[in-house]
């Protein structure tokens, strides 16, 4: 297993000021060699992008702060959360804030996603669920993204369970 741990990724060691890089991670087929990545505690803010994931394996990404200073302030990254192909996805119990695109966007083409007990406002927009083989979207907080809340362009296997979803500039929910 590769582990990304309490790092301050894109901000000095105060987390509080932007020292912004590219990605803030990437994980491709050539860093993993078929092992999970769990990525747990980091702060990742001020990149282009917080973490960029394509064809990676596993990904496992908990208790993280995504475009949040350590004190809550906005710290955007352009992008939040970006799932590429063949990708199983585990994202539980981060704070995704402030950044400037989606919030979490994929996985495309042989992938799948799972969302537990995330915190999600102040986003270009919540969750894009596209292209996967499906999504459990659940326990979230969803609020005041600039637009929809959920968007869900998946043919099968997708759950949406207690979430809250509200003050979004967009649709709460799109199914299509």
């Amino acid at each position: 297993e590769n582990l990304i741990i309490g790092n301050f990724i894109g901000t000095d060691p105060g987390g509080t000021l932007p020292l912004a890089n590219g990605r803030g991670i990437e994980l491709g087929p050539l860093t993993t060699n078929g092992l999970s990545t769990r990525i747990e505690g980091n702060l990742i803010a001020g990149n282009s992008t917080a973490l960029l994931a394509d064809q990676a394996g596993a990904v496992t990404l908990i208790n993280n702060r995504i475009g949040s200073g350590l004190q809550g302030q906005p710290l955007a990254n352009g992008g939040g959360i970006l799932l590429g192909q063949s990708l199983r996805a585990n994202i539980l119990g981060n704070l995704i804030a402030y950044n400037q695109g989606a919030a979490i966007s994929g996985p495309t083409a042989g992938g799948s996603m799972q969302t537990a007990n995330n915190i999600i406002e102040y986003n270009g927009a919540g969750i894009a669920c596209t292209g996967a083989l499906g999504c459990v979207i659940r326990d979230n907080r969803i609020a005041n993204n600039r637009g929809d809340g959920i968007v869900i362009n998946v043919l099968r296997n997708s759950n949406l369970e207690r979430n809250t979803i509200t003050t979004n500039g967009g649709h709460a929910v799109s199914v299509f």
